[in-house]
């Protein structure tokens, strides 16, 4: 008990890494969308120049976004949210970068443009701070949204969230999981190896899991993430 009272074990910062760094936000996020250029560069390496486009097309719709809601901000002399594109940047590379190679163009723009207007620009408006991540709380709406709309002739295959065929895989038993992973064996990789190495299949983000990794390694000594 006396140690939890010791100031010393207080793991709430008392400040934003970008702060306790001492940078403005805007060179704070530009720092984050150079480490973030890590998993981006594996991912187009692995999976190809689609999953670049799910980027450029992530970054175009937030963009777009932001200088509409800017200008609209400046229009009615109301105070600008975000008076640079650095951070609404980071939530669109964010977005691109969680979402599958495959998935279709317009689903992208809209996770991208509902992550950028209703949960990162209203959200901090009406409640001054972001009590869930927008990009992830985007992704999860609309893709259950569409998912249990029944008039689609497959919902859950457009949504996303399940793929007809991962919902007869067994992920229990050792066998049925060794039996699913087997999708992701290679000519030169394992199963196990693609998974943590190289893959070309899944979130954009993820191609290189410890690509991924070390770029958070980075970024908890660069800009001091916690």
């Amino acid at each position: 008990m006396d140690m939890l009272k010791d100031s010393r074990y207080n793991l709430k910062p008392e400040f934003p890494p970008h702060l306790s760094l001492g940078v403005s936000k805007e060179k704070f996020m530009l720092k984050t969308c150079a480490i973030m250029s890590i998993p981006l560069i594996l991912g187009v390496l692995a999976i190809g120049w689609q999953a670049l486009w799910q980027i450029l097309i992530s970054s175009g719709t937030v963009l777009i976004l932001h200088t509409l809601i800017q200008f609209w901000e400046s229009q009615t002399e109301r105070r600008v949210s975000y008076p640079t594109p650095a951070s609404p940047l980071v939530l669109a590379l964010i977005v691109g970068l969680s979402m599958p190679a495959s998935s279709p163009y317009t689903v992208t723009v809209g996770v991208a443009a509902l992550a950028m207007v209703i949960f990162k620009y209203l959200q901090g408006r009406i409640f001054t701070r972001k009590f869930v991540n927008p990009a992830a709380a985007a992704k999860a709406v609309l893709l259950t949204m569409l998912s249990l709309m029944i008039f689609f002739e497959n919902p859950l295959r457009v949504g996303m969230l399940y793929h007809p065929h991962h919902l007869n895989l067994d992920l229990l038993s050792s066998a049925g999981f060794a039996s699913a992973i087997s999708f992701y064996e290679t000519d030169t990789l394992t199963a196990v190896q693609s998974l943590i190495f190289w893959k070309t299949h899944g979130w954009i983000g993820g191609a290189s899991g410890l690509g991924t990794l070390v770029a958070g390694i980075i970024a908890c000594f660069w800009i001091r993430l916690k």
